[in-house]
Parts: C-alpha cells; sequence; structure tokens
C-alpha cells in the first residue's frame, strides 16, 4: 500500500513537472543562456521560414544550416507547417522530446526507477532553459539514450537500429559526431563478449547511411555548403595541441566554466552521482550509464566546447543516477578519483577563471574545426 502510494505521488510529481514546462512557451529565454545560443534557434529557424515563404530551402543568410543538420531544418519546417510561424512552433522543438522522453523513461525504464528518472529528467533547470529555446539538442539526446538502449541489447536487428537512430541524431547536428564516440566502450564490451554480428552490422549501417548522406546530398550542394564549411574552419586545433599535456588540463579544467556544469541541477546530480558511488556501492554492471556519462565528457575534449555541445549528455546524467548499484565496495584507488573530483568541482565552479588561466597557456585563443 506504500508503495502504491510512493508510485501514485511520484507519477503527480511527474505530470507537474510536464506541465511545468508547458507552460508560456513563448517566454523570453532564460537568463542563463548565452546570446550565441538564442542566436542557434534563428539560424536553424530560417531556411524552414524561407521554404514557407519563399518555396525554396536554399535562400537567406543561414542556408548554411543545411550543410550540418539538415534533420533540423526540416523539424522547423513541420512544426511551423502545422502550427504556423510563432515562438510557440519554434519552442516545441525543445518541448516535445523533453516530454517524450521523460514519458518513455516512465514506462519502459522496467530494471530502473523510471518515474524518478522522468521527474529528474523534466524538472531538472537545464531541460527547462533549453524548452524555451528552438533548437534540437533534445531529441539528440533522447536519440542517444534510445541508440545506447538498443546497443545494449546486443543483437543485430538492434545495433542496427542503433546506428539509424544515431546517424539521424548527426543529421540533427553534425558535432553530434562527438557524442557517438561513446558507444565505442559498448561496441568493446561486445567484442569481449565476441559477439561480433553486432558490432559489424552496427559499423555497416552507419557507414552506408553516411555514404548516401555524403554522395546525394553534400556532393549535389557542395557549391553552397562549402561556403560555408571555409567560413567556420579558417582556424582550428592542431594535433600538437590536442595532445599537448597542458592543453588536455586546460580543457579538463575549463569544463566548469561550461554551462552544462554550472547548470543548478546538473551540478546537484553530479555531486549527489559522485557521493552515492563514494558511499561504498559500485555499479552493477561493467559498462554503465556512469561509465559512458564520463566518457561522453571526455570525447568532447577535442570540441569547440560549446555549452550546448553537453546538454544532449543531461539523460545519461539522469540515468546513471537511477540506474541499479550492487552491494560491491568500491576499492580505495576509485575513492580517491571521487574525493578529486569533489574538489576538481568545486575549485571549478568557485574559480573558473583562476583554474583557466592557471593551465590554458593562450590554448583558447584557436577556435575548434567543428564549429557548428
Amino acid at each position: 500500500m506504500v508503495l502504491r502510494n510512493q508510485s501514485s505521488l511520484t507519477d503527480v510529481c511527474l505530470i507537474l513537472a510536464a506541465i511545468m514546462i508547458l507552460l508560456w512557451p513563448e517566454a523570453d529565454p532564460s537568463w542563463l543562456k548565452s546570446a550565441t545560443d538564442i542566436h542557434d534557434a534563428a539560424w536553424w529557424a530560417d531556411p524552414a521560414k524561407q521554404k514557407i515563404y519563399h518555396n525554396t530551402w536554399m535562400n537567406g543568410p543561414f542556408a548554411g544550416a543545411l550543410a550540418v543538420g539538415p534533420a533540423s531544418v526540416i523539424l522547423h519546417f513541420l512544426s511551423f507547417k502545422v502550427f504556423g510561424i510563432s515562438f510557440f512552433s519554434l519552442r516545441l522543438i525543445s518541448i516535445v522530446p523533453a516530454l517524450l522522453m521523460g514519458i518513455w523513461f516512465r514506462f519502459n525504464l522496467k530494471e530502473f526507477d523510471g518515474r524518478k528518472a522522468g521527474i529528474l529528467l523534466i524538472s531538472s533547470t537545464l531541460c527547462f532553459t533549453w524548452s524555451r529555446l528552438g533548437v534540437a539538442e533534445i531529441w539528440m539526446g533522447f536519440l542517444l539514450i534510445l541508440g545506447i538502449m538498443y546497443l545494449k541489447k546486443g543483437t543485430a536487428q538492434n545495433s542496427a537500429m542503433a546506428a539509424i537512430l544515431l546517424f539521424i541524431s548527426c543529421m540533427l547536428k553534425a558535432s553530434f559526431i562527438f557524442q557517438i564516440l561513446i558507444v565505442l566502450p559498448l561496441l568493446y564490451e561486445l567484442y569481449r563478449q565476441k559477439n561480433l554480428k553486432p558490432i559489424i552490422l552496427f559499423i555497416a549501417t552507419f557507414i552506408i547511411l553516411g555514404s548516401i548522406y555524403y554522395q546525394f546530398y553534400l556532393l549535389k550542394n557542395q557549391e553552397l555548403f562549402s561556403l560555408f564549411f571555409k567560413e567556420f574552419s579558417n582556424d582550428f586545433f592542431s594535433i600538437q595541441q590536442l595532445i599537448d599535456p597542458a592543453g588536455l588540463i586546460a580543457r579538463v579544467v575549463y569544463l566548469t566554466d561550461r554551462e552544462f556544469f554550472k547548470d543548478p541541477s546538473v551540478v546537484l546530480m553530479i555531486l549527489a552521482l559522485l557521493i552515492k558511488v563514494a558511499t561504498g556501492v559500485s555499479p552493477a554492471s561493467r559498462i554503465n550509464y556512469a561509465t559512458l556519462f564520463l566518457f561522453g565528457i571526455l570525447f568532447l575534449l577535442p570540441s569547440d566546447f560549446a555549452g550546448r555541445r553537453f546538454i544532449p549528455l543531461l539523460p545519461l546524467l539522469v540515468l546513471a543516477l537511477v540506474e541499479p548499484k550492487c552491494e560491491k565496495p568500491i576499492s580505495i584507488y576509485w575513492q580517491v578519483i571521487i574525493a578529486v573530483l569533489l574538489n576538481w568541482i568545486s575549485f571549478g565552479i568557485l574559480f573558473p577563471e583562476n583554474a583557466l588561466f592557471a593551465f590554458s597557456n593562450g590554448f583558447f585563443e584557436v577556435k575548434s574545426t567543428f564549429y557548428f
């Protein structure tokens, strides 16, 4: 009876969180948002507006969006076509996937606490602030989680579906290629189990889809897109910068200055996750969501470090908090690492400028090639 009442109360909280995120979608973006993120919403919406007004995608100053995020432009077009061109239809691009992901967590996470995961996701300040922008980052996070879960099932059909979902994420924004690297630990685990067929089918499906996209889309519009890539590829990280120890330290320290790690709900969830692990229990599986969240951060180190690059990692962090644990005590080695992480997060949050300047050595004077 008590468990039933708790479940009902949790469902009520989930519904209230969903109502909150649906209220006043036309409101101004949060003051926590940067001007570049707000500008990003207009950048993706403009080609869709051009299609509706002038019946052409390739018009206006932001046509280059079609080079690196055709699926994002199509999402905006469909929303504008159905609901008209307005802030409401623009914000639906971010609101709908947040609600879908919360509902999906509630009804499909049988081995996890799906209700808790849905509430943590929808009620997070990060999810709420991004719901007031018309961008596809939350869609990317949803597709990332679906792709990971399909791949974890370890069958050939599911691995092909995972490749399709992750490829669609890349079509939403090409910079998602950094997040796709998260599947490498999963592929390695399949290799350890000598389960090679899902690995082969996953890689083959992704390569085939990528080849079709390149051959029949990018090459066909090469003249337009080459101007875009030239504009954003003048400065880039060199190999020497990427492997330089000082640069690596600088990028790690600089993480705490990114919006994702300054968001109140994310900070609380990361601290809760570290404390949960430090209290003497370890994840029930070798490749768990906490591990994948850590890999997701590491694989973003070569990126341009725009705050929005980290947004698709939010559902991974949520699942890392609610995933089951076993009663096996963690080693003193991991306890020391967690203590260092807690200290690093505190130092970075309280003194981000000091931490950055102490290690950067001019590293961030150079922009990344992958500036999408």
